[in-house]
C-alpha cells in the first residue's frame, strides 16, 4: 500500500433534539468557531425528511454558474477537530447512508462482536449523523496514539498538511458548478526553521502522489461537481487523509465518497478562511491494515499489527465500531465493511510550492501484509 504523508495529522464530532440538526457555530480551538453545516442552511432540505438526505445545502440551479468563472482559491489545512475530549463540539459528519439508524435498523449486517455474540444497531448521532470515528478517536487518545492537541501543533509547525482547492468559482453566494481538489503536503518549505503564518504568503510542499504527471492543475484527488450554496462549500469526492501518531508515524484514513461541507468566509474577491466538515468511509480492513505504521507506545520496537497484543487488544474493539457499508451502491443490502468518518477542520490560503516525492513508509508487518475484520 502507498502511503502518501499527506499528515493531515488528523484532520480527517452539541446535539439536536430530535430528528432535527440545526445550524451550529461551534467553539473550536484558540477560540475560532468550526462551521457545522445543518437544517437552517439554504436549500438544505427541500420539504424533505432529515433521515433521507446528507445534512447539507442541495445544489443551486445551474444559471448561477458560468464558463467565464474564475476565481481560484488554495487552502491548507491550519486545524482540525476529532470531536471527542473535553472541549469536543460537534456533531461532525453527514447522514452518509440517508437513514437514522435507532429507531430504524441499521443500513448494512453488522458482525459478531469480541464475544462472539451477534452486534447490537450502531445508532446514529442527532439527525442521522454517521461517524462511528468519534469512539475511535476517543480509543485512541485513551491509549496515547493520537489526540487532538498533538495533531494541531503539528499542524501548526508547518510539519505536514493537506491542501484543498477551489477553482472556476463565481465569488458569490450561490455557484452550482465548481472543481474542488485535494492535495497532500509534505508540510511548510520552511520547516523546522520557521513555522507557517497562514496569512496566505507560506509555501507547501506539495506531494507528487497526488498529481498526475506532476501537473499543478491536474490533481488526482478532484471533482467537477462541487457547487456553493448560500455560501456553502459542498463536493462529493474520494480522498485518502493521513492522520500522524505522536507527530510521528501517519496512519492512512482512505475516504470512500468523501463529503466536505465548509463555509467560505470572504473579503470581497479574496478567500480569508475555509471551515467547516469532512467525512466519509473507511474500509475496515484498510484501515486495519494502515496501523502498521504505528508503534506500539507500551513496546516501541514493535508495531501494530499481526501477533503484536496491543494490536490484538484493539482490533476487536476497533471491529465493533464498523457501521456501514464501504460502497454506498450496498446501503441497505450489503455488509457492514467500513468505519462512517466525520471530522471538523479549517483551512486558510496558502501557496504551493515545490513537487516532491514522499518517504515511503515500507511494510514493516512484512510485504502483502493485510488484515480484516473478518
Amino acid at each position: 500500500m502507498q502511503t502518501r504523508r499527506f499528515f493531515l495529522l488528523g484532520t480527517l464530532l452539541a446535539s439536536s433534539a430530535g430528528a432535527a440538526v440545526a445550524c451550529q457555530i461551534i467553539a473550536g480551538i484558540d477560540d475560532r468557531s468550526v462551521y457545522v453545516p445543518g437544517a437552517s442552511d439554504s436549500g438544505a432540505v427541500p420539504d424533505g425528511d432529515l433521515c433521507r438526505v446528507a445534512n447539507v445545502p442541495t445544489a443551486p440551479d445551474l444559471s448561477t454558474s458560468s464558463s467565464t468563472d474564475s476565481l481560484d482559491f488554495v487552502t491548507v489545512l491550519s486545524e482540525l477537530h476529532l470531536g471527542v475530549g473535553p472541549d469536543a463540539g460537534g456533531p461532525y459528519g453527514f447522514n452518509l447512508d440517508r437513514a437514522c439508524t435507532c429507531p430504524e435498523k441499521d443500513t448494512c449486517v453488522r458482525g459478531l462482536g469480541a464475544n462472539g455474540k451477534q452486534l447490537g444497531p450502531a445508532c446514529d448521532d442527532p439527525g442521522g449523523i454517521d461517524n462511528t470515528g468519534k469512539p475511535l478517536f476517543a480509543l485512541f487518545a485513551s491509549g496515547n496514539l493520537i489526540n487532538e492537541a498533538m495533531l494541531n501543533t503539528s499542524i501548526r509547525n508547518g510539519q505536514s498538511g493537506v491542501f484543498l482547492r477551489v477553482r472556476y468559482y463565481n465569488g458569490l453566494p450561490d455557484d452550482a458548478e465548481v472543481q474542488v481538489a485535494v492535495y497532500s503536503s509534505l508540510g511548510y518549505q520552511g520547516y523546522p526553521d520557521a513555522s507557517p503564518k497562514f496569512d496566505g504568503t507560506d509555501p507547501w510542499k506539495v506531494e507528487r502522489g497526488s498529481l498526475v504527471a506532476d501537473d499543478l492543475n491536474n490533481p488526482r484527488y478532484v471533482t467537477n461537481s462541487g457547487y456553493v450554496r448560500g455560501g456553502t462549500l459542498v463536493a462529493t469526492l474520494k480522498f485518502p487523509i493521513i492522520i500522524g501518531s505522536s507527530g510521528l508515524d501517519p496512519i492512512v484514513i482512505e475516504l470512500q465518497s468523501g463529503l466536505i461541507a465548509a463555509k467560505l468566509e470572504l473579503a470581497g474577491t479574496s478567500l480569508v478562511r475555509m471551515n467547516g466538515v469532512l467525512a466519509g468511509r473507511w474500509e475496515a480492513s484498510r484501515m486495519l491494515t494502515s496501523l502498521q505504521a504505528v508503534a506500539d507506545p507500551l513496546k516501541p520496537a514493535e508495531r501494530l499489527c499481526g501477533p503484536n497484543t496491543t494490536y490484538q487488544a484493539i482490533k476487536p474493539k476497533i471491529c465493533e465500531y464498523v457501521d456501514i457499508a464501504a460502497d454506498p451502491t450496498d446501503d441497505g443490502t450489503g455488509v457492514c465493511n467500513a468505519l462512517s468518518m466525520g471530522l471538523g477542520f479549517e483551512s486558510r490560503p496558502a501557496q504551493f510550492g515545490p513537487i516532491q516525492s514522499s518517504p515511503e513508509a515500507g511494510t514493516p508487518c512484512g510485504p502483502g501484509y493485510t488484515d480484516s475484520c473478518q
